[in-house]
Formats: C-alpha cells, structure tokens, sequence
C-alpha cells in the first residue's frame, strides 16, 4: 500500500480492515487505514503473516485485543517508520502480540522506528500487550501518550516467557509491567518521555 485511504467495516471477529492470512504479506508505505471495528480481535489489521509498515497512518481502530493490530500465532510485524494512534482496546489499545502454546511458532513484533501514541486500552497495555511466549523488540521510535484504565500504559509483559527488549534511543513514556513470573523484560537503552 503506497497512498489512499481504506475505512475499515465492522466485523464480528478478527480484522476490521485488513485481515493477513498465514504465509502472506502486507506491506504499509503509505496511506491510511482507519476505522475499523472488530468484535474480537484486530479493530483495523488482524495478521497470522508478515505486516511490514514504513510508513502512513493507522487509525481509529476498535476491538476486544488489538485496537489497531493483532497479531496471531506465527505471525510478524515490523515498524520501521509511519504512526499507529487513535485506536481501543481491551488487551493491547494499539496492538496486541498474540499467545502461543510451547509446540507453536510464537509471535514476533519488531519496532526500529515511527510512533505508537495516543491510544487507549480499556483492560491493560494502553499500547502493547504481550500474550504468552509472544516475542518483541523495540530499538528506536516512540511509544507514547498512551492510557490504561488498569497495568502499563506503555507495554504489559502478560503471559509466560514473553519476552520485551527495549534497546536504542527509544522515547518510551508509561509504565512497562511483567505480570508473569517467567516473562523476561531487557532495557539496554530508554528515552523516558
């Protein structure tokens, strides 16, 4: 997607917008998408493939988990660039890094740039959730102004053996919360906003 707009619809499940089936993908230089509403999970994108944005605007999105984004077992986002804002959700106002049994590929978010900010979870992780053995690093880019009506407004480390890395000169504002006692939390490098 190089430009244009897409305004999501309401689903009753997953991905509002854009739905990324396994083994497939999507790449985001530009653009918008906005308002989607999904009834369980990925108000505007719900992945199982690789999501890669560089750039546009993803907004006003609604849903149970993910706000904006969720992502399924095996699935793969990459922000290098572009602006996720405005969004709500229960887990996850922006996005939500799905769970995985031991025996499944487990999700994986990678942050080198852009914006998270502005978006609110209703339950916990006013930008990021991550379920169990969900996987994410963040080197560089922004994570802020977000809100939680419970734990982290930045990122919850939720479920066993998640693992966040926080690295870089990434501006980072919130609280960041581990809720598992074998979910891992690494800062190497932090802007506090």
């Amino acid at each position: 997607m190089y430009g244009g707009k897409v305004v999501g619809g309401n689903v009753t499940t997953n991905g509002g917008a854009v739905y990324v089936m396994s083994k497939s993908q999507f790449n985001i230089f530009g653009g918008t998408i906005e308002g989607g509403t999904a009834g369980e999970r990925g108000g505007n994108i719900y992945t199982e493939g690789q999501l890669n944005i560089s750039g546009g605007v993803i907004t006003g999105g609604t849903a149970k988990n993910g706000g904006n984004i969720y992502m399924n077992t095996g699935a793969v986002v990459s922000i290098t660039g572009g602006e996720i804002s405005g969004n709500e959700g229960y887990n996850g106002g922006a996005i939500c890094v799905g769970g995985a049994d031991a025996d499944c590929v487990p999700a994986a978010f990678y942050m080198y740039g852009g914006k998270i900010t502005g978006n609110k979870a209703r339950g916990n992780g006013g930008a990021i959730y991550l379920d169990s053995r969900s996987v994410a690093v963040i080197e560089n880019g922004e994570v802020t102004e977000n809100t939680t009506a419970a734990k982290a407004e930045a990122v919850l480390v939720s479920g066993a053996y998640a693992q966040l890395t926080v690295s870089g000169t990434t501006k980072l504002d919130g609280v960041v919360y581990t809720s598992a006692d074998n979910a891992g939390l690494k800062v190497n490098g932090l802007t506090n906003g």
